[in-house]
């Protein structure tokens, strides 16, 4: 499991503006509907205040993965 300390030191090192942090689990599913439905709640609200900042989605993984999209 990712410790609140290894969060901190991968948000630190992004060069973006975080809006929001997900831990979920591949292997148990733990967060990844919860997940998708916030990504999904944000991404309407973007689209329908389209011209304001743009978000930008990090996920980190139990393996330590940083992916991030948008």
């Amino acid at each position: 499991m990712v410790s609140a300390p290894d969060i901190e030191r991968v948000l630190a090192q992004l060069s973006v503006d975080v809006t929001a942090c997900y831990i979920v689990s591949a292997a148990t599913g733990h967060g990844v509907d919860d997940m998708f439905a916030d990504v999904a709640y944000r991404l309407v609200d973007t689209h329908r205040n389209a011209g304001e900042k743009t978000q930008t989605v990090a996920v980190v993984s139990e393996s330590h993965c940083l992916q991030t999209c948008c």
